[in-house]
């Protein structure tokens, strides 16, 4: 998906919260301008407005490794670790108790 494209959807999406197309090309310049590779200034986009908004955003480990600057791989120990350590928070990363096993057991599909 091209990057405008997906901005689209985000703007489509939190339009019902007055956010614009146009803020949102603002906010992405400001998170680049701040060091973010174009791919981790849309994943924080999301993140950002999702927390300011209630709505629920889903990433997977590329995104949140854009996000944080870690490796895909960094990203999933560090979800692992999560679910691990918070095991009532599970339903806040996109792991569920089965995928976690699986990957423990080295049963990836």
């Amino acid at each position: 998906m091209k990057a405008h494209s997906e901005l689209e959807l985000i703007a489509r999406r939190y339009r019902k919260y007055g956010v614009s197309l146009d803020k949102l090309l603002d906010l992405l310049a400001s998170a680049e301008a701040r060091g973010l590779p174009h791919s981790g200034a849309l994943a924080w986009l999301r993140l950002t407005l999702g927390n300011e908004f209630g709505e629920e955003e889903y990433f997977n480990a590329e995104q949140i490794a854009a996000m944080t600057g870690d490796t895909p791989e960094q990203a999933t120990a560090r979800m692992m670790e999560f679910c691990r350590t918070h095991p009532d928070h599970g339903p806040v990363l996109c792991i569920d108790r089965r995928a976690l096993a699986m990957i423990e057991a080295g049963q990836e599909e």
